[in-house]
């Protein structure tokens, strides 16, 4: 059952106005108490400090009349180690709180004051004094890598001496003073340290870890799956002692392994060139991280200096470079890329020219693992609480389990399945490991007559599954999980049909030879369900269209008087999803989904199987093909379907192949049929556009074929028939 409980690891940290507000960085020096040796400040020198002199001119020239500045302001305080120079940051909040001041500037009291330190001067009076009088408007993150062996292995005093032993007398004091939080770095050599490492921080009373893995070309082969390990058994750790809700630890996050959306790929993870750092000379940067200390191959960049501002030509790149721009076809391509973050200053450094517009992928299979661990994490959430993923990525590409020979029909297929053959144990164990591997979610296709198996006996801990049952086992399947779809039979299920519970959303099968009975079954069933994903079995041309069309338009006359009388749109794919879908969207088989038969082969869908077990596309051992013409099934290299206007379509890859020899052509009545639940739809927008609003209004189709569209348009010499292009 559902968990109405909220999980905060997985959440991200509140940023303070969620990261719109401008940051004005100081570096006030490049001198440091440690020497950190992951520290992407490879030159520090301990006679660069900034003057008070430099930070005021930098103020002012921030202040002045000429420069729009968003809302909000954080004072970022960075070294080296910026504690050493508490004395010139006083001064500099001091001023800085001053001069808005006496401008009447509204930043005199929207501002933040941020200081990242190691914490080894935490305690002096210098720093307690600044403390104290800036309360309220300070946020001070200590870094503390985590257990003293890990912490000690990097963050050494010159001498080599680790610095845990200081740190911690501080602790308390800071725990007494401040929201607790830290920032946590990986590198190859201290994985093994990361699950105990985060629980002795939240033992130690730092309830807001943010971590991760250095951007660097650091990692060694069999890294990412010390990684995964890692995160995995503290996952565990976590579930088993319920302290989901308790903390925070920016490894899990429920936003990542996701495609990016349009909307990522046309913003940035990184603000480099909206915040301004200035050097303790006064240079002015797009970021620190471009400042020469922090880098090994390139020079420095710098936008301008105190004396003479900004040169917003300069700036011009930062404001226009995205994640597309970025990106290679890889990474565009990449079905899991969201959460997999850049540092642009690291990007600089390691392009292969100077540029920004290249992303250093030293992290790829890192992020994998991440995400992998991350499914496990969600998923056992839910397996053991009910708790669900709040961004939900149950839409990600699928592995269709077929584990039975005799499945239930999940879309229009034909009746050439049958048999007594069955998935065994070992290949479903294989299978799932194959999934979990490759970001696919499972999705277990059972008997018809019966749950396939018991699933208790097999370990499925860490897999979020999506079981597909006939409707003659809704006890059962409610007994072991919700994460179900029910399969109604209309001509064999009538009885269960009656005696079924609601559910939200059903397959239901109608065979063509039952169509003109098709609005009864449909309102019936209604009865019991908000949505229903209709199949039309059997579907060949001498479907009586005709019929079809007057059955769907008494359909939709009942979803609208529904809507008029209750306000609940109830949903029939054929005809309500037309209303509310932005883009198209075609059948992702052999795209974005897969089928694993019992024979341990993959297959473009059950389909294939049943009708062609010659044609599979690979196997458990090694995996699914490269090379089977995929790109075949995107619409991109569907010659009717991109030019189509219809977003819900019936388009399916088999019988495609049956009626025209291609995969990516369909046939004309399955394009005309897709036609007609348009238009049904169309009709039923209009309705219902006096009563609500939609996001895309439909448009009149001037065709039933959009091959007769194709031909007008771009005309062919060669022999057609006059009724095949009339009957449109």
């Amino acid at each position: 059952m559902i968990n109405n409980t909220n999980y905060k690891i997985g959440k991200e940290i509140n940023i303070w106005k969620d990261g719109i507000a401008q940051t004005l960085t100081f570096i006030v020096t490049e001198d440091c108490n440690l020497r950190c040796n992951y520290c992407y400040i490879t030159h520090k020198s301990s006679n660069k400090k900034m003057s008070f002199d430099v930070a005021k001119k930098f103020i002012d020239y921030v202040l002045s009349e000429e420069m729009i500045r968003p809302k909000g302001v954080i004072l970022d305080f960075i070294g080296g180690e910026p504690l050493l120079e508490i004395k010139l940051i006083d001064q500099i909040c001091d001023y800085f709180k001053l001069k808005t001041y006496l401008l009447n500037d509204e930043w005199f009291w929207d501002y933040r004051i941020n200081v990242t330190t190691n914490g080894i001067n935490y305690a002096s009076k210098d720093v307690q004094d600044f403390i104290k009088k800036n309360q309220g408007k300070l946020e001070i993150a200590i870094t503390l890598d985590g257990t003293r062996e890990k912490h000690d292995m990097h963050r050494i005093f010159p001498n080599g001496k680790g610095s845990y032993d200081e740190i911690i007398k501080n602790i308390e004091l800071y725990k007494n003073q401040f929201q607790a939080s830290t920032k946590v770095t990986f590198a190859s050599k201290d994985l093994k340290y990361l699950k105990d490492s985060i629980i002795h921080l939240w033992e130690l009373g730092i309830s807001d870890v943010a971590a991760n893995v250095v951007f660097e070309d650091v990692w060694q082969d069999g890294d990412e799956k010390i990684f995964e390990d890692q995160l995995i058994e503290l996952a565990d750790y976590i579930l088993e002692n319920r302290l989901f809700d308790k903390y925070s630890c920016t490894l899990f996050d429920e936003s990542i392994g996701l495609p990016n959306s349009e909307e990522i790929l046309e913003t940035t993870s990184c603000g480099a060139g909206k915040m301004i750092a200035v050097g303790p000379g006064g240079s002015l940067y797009p970021c620190m991280r471009y400042k020469d200390y922090s880098l090994n191959n390139k020079k420095e960049i710098t936008i301008g200096d105190v004396e003479n501002g900004i040169d917003f030509d300069k700036i011009r790149p930062y404001y226009l470079i995205n994640t597309k721009l970025q990106s290679d076809d890889e990474c565009l391509n990449c079905g899991i890329a969201s959460g997999c973050t850049s540092c642009f200053g690291h990007n600089y450094d390691s392009a292969n020219s100077n540029t920004n517009f290249q992303k250093a992928k030293y992290i790829c299979k890192m992020h994998k693992a991440r995400v992998r661990a991350n499914n496990y994490y969600f998923a056992e959430i839910y397996n053991r609480y009910g708790i669900k993923r709040e961004v939900n990525n149950e839409g990600r590409d699928k592995l269709y389990f077929l584990l039975s020979n005799s499945p239930v029909r999940t879309c229009a297929s034909s009746e050439n399945r049958g048999g007594t053959t069955i998935m065994s144990i070992e290949t479903i164990i294989q299978g799932l490991e194959y999934a979990r591997n490759n970001f696919l979610r499972p999705v277990f296709i059972h008997n018809k007559n019966g749950l396939s198996f018991d699933i208790k006996k097999i370990n499925l801990k860490g897999h979020n599954i999506l079981h597909i049952c006939s409707v003659k086992n809704q006890i059962d399947i409610r007994r072991i999980t919700d994460n179900y779809i029910l399969v109604l039979e209309a001509d064999k299920d009538e009885k269960n049909i009656q005696n079924m519970d609601f559910e939200k959303n059903i397959i239901l099968n109608i065979s063509f030879r039952d169509i003109s009975n098709m609005n009864r079954i449909v309102t019936s069933i209604f009865e019991k369900t908000d949505r229903i994903n209709l199949n039309i079995l059997d579907f060949d041309k001498q479907f009586d269209l005709i019929l079809y069309e007057k059955q769907l338009k008494k359909i939709s006359e009942y979803i609208y008087q529904k809507f008029v009388s209750e306000g609940v749109i109830k949903e029939l794919n054929m005809i309500t999803d037309e209303l509310f879908m932005r883009e198209k969207e075609l059948c992702d088989s052999g795209l974005n989904s897969f089928t694993l038969s019992s024979n341990g082969k993959f297959y473009i869908c059950p389909e294939f199987y049943f009708n062609s077990p010659l044609d599979d596309i690979g196997n458990l051992k090694d995996g699914i093909k490269e090379k089977y013409n995929s790109h075949l099934y995107s619409e991109e290299y569907s010659p009717l379907c991109n030019k189509c206007s219809i977003c819900h379509c019936n388009s399916c890859s088999f019988e495609n192949y049956i009626n025209t020899n291609e995969v990516n052509i369909p046939p004309k009545n399955s394009c005309v049929k897709s036609s007609i639940e348009y238009r049904v739809s169309y009709e039923l927008q209009k309705k219902l556009s006096k009563l609500m609003d939609f996001d895309r209004y439909i448009k009149p189709l001037n065709y039933l074929d959009p091959f007769v569209d194709v031909l007008e348009k771009n005309p062919v010499n060669g022999i057609l028939n006059k009724k095949y292009l009339e009957d449109n």
